[in-house]
């Protein structure tokens, strides 16, 4: 019988995404619990949650944001067919499974960055711009799949922000393109014994 699949749309591709931000962007003038912030969310929830409070005098620190904001599948890289998958059951019995290719899709992340003075933005535009750029992009592993993200040129977004943000605040923000990011489809298993450990295209 097939197995209905639960899946987390591109999960652990955010949360690579996420962790690369807070290794990337760093300012050695704050203290390390005051230091960048990286959130997970949208630049308008973003703001409304942690920006927005500083119009009321409270202190900006370093602030950056990260979405996924689009995806779109790539049929030119998608296999067609299913392979055979040998592993072992916990019962020690023998279990293949017969797994469709992934669906391929290229993704892309709005990343966002607040601060409160022009020269921590800086240093934070140019450590974007350098962390994973065209020629040297940025390679992880995620879920056993080959995983690169690229970071693209940054723009200013102040002129999105309310009137009184615009006055104590400065916004940025660029895209970050995962080019390969792998969506699981469903497999059926079978038990019994296994004669051979090839891996047998059945197309």
């Amino acid at each position: 019988m097939p197995s209905l699949l639960e899946h987390f749309l591109f999960k652990q591709q955010s949360i690579a995404i996420k962790e690369f931000l807070k290794k990337k962007l760093w300012l050695s003038k704050y203290p390390e619990d005051q230091n960048v912030d990286v959130f997970y969310a949208t630049p308008e929830k973003a703001f409304a949650k942690l920006i927005a409070p500083i119009i009321n005098g409270g202190n900006l620190y370093p602030t950056v944001s990260v979405v996924l904001q689009g995806m779109e599948l790539a049929p030119g890289q998608t296999p067609t067919g299913f392979y055979k998958k040998y592993v072992q059951a916990d019962d020690s019995s023998n279990v293949f499974e017969e797994q469709y290719h992934p669906l391929v899709y290229q993704l892309t992340y709005r990343v966002t960055m607040w601060s409160a003075l022009q020269s921590d933005m800086d240093i934070l535009l140019y450590q974007a711009m350098t962390a994973a750029p065209n020629n040297r992009k940025y390679a992880t592993v995620v879920d056993g799949q080959w995983m690169e993200a690229e970071t693209m040129i940054p723009q200013s977004e102040s002129v999105l922000d309310p009137g009184d943000a615009r006055d104590i605040s400065f916004r940025y923000g660029f895209d970050i393109t995962v080019p390969r990011a792998y969506l699981p489809l469903n497999y059926e298993e079978y038990y019994g014994k296994i004669l051979s450990m090839d891996m047998v295209y059945d197309v």
